[in-house]
């Protein structure tokens, strides 16, 4: 979730630093990651200028928005408003690139999800030191196979 990014006023320093440096990550691989093969997915279930980082944004090949309460949460989500306007169908929405098409996703079950998932296994768990990183687990990533 894109927002748990957003450093608000009631963190403390120490977080809230965390939050703006993850960002300027972020914005760094969505600046001159295209151009290295890298490609940055970032999404938030509530768009507004503070949880969508304009650098992100800007630097979008394309957006995939889904129905939205409001022509304003529309307009922050694709600069355009109509994803208020999308019909109540699970999986409508909005794909811009250089133009903006109505589109459906495919459904995919949590059950039928965990079926194709199933035959893959963990290979290699990086564990991190507490001095990298301060997360509760501590794990970096997870390798899969």
């Amino acid at each position: 979730e894109g927002a748990n990014l957003c450093p608000t006023q009631g963190l403390p320093k120490k977080q809230r630093d965390v939050l703006f440096m993850c960002q300027e990550m972020l914005s760094e691989i969505a600046r001159i990651g295209g151009g290295l093969g890298f490609r940055l997915i970032f999404c938030t279930q509530y768009p507004t200028s503070d949880t969508l980082p304009r650098q992100i944004k800007q630097n979008a090949d394309a957006k995939l928005g889904f129905r939205l309460p409001t022509a304003v949460a529309s307009q922050v989500a694709l600069d355009e408003p109509g994803l208020e306007d999308l019909p109540s169908l699970p999986g409508r929405a909005l794909f811009k690139t250089d133009r903006t098409e109505e589109i459906q996703v495919p459904y995919l079950k949590d059950t039928d999800m965990w079926k194709l998932l199933k035959q893959y296994k963990v290979v290699k768990q990086h564990e991190a030191s507490n001095t990298q990183t301060e997360s509760e687990t501590n794990r970096d990533f997870i390798h899969f196979e």
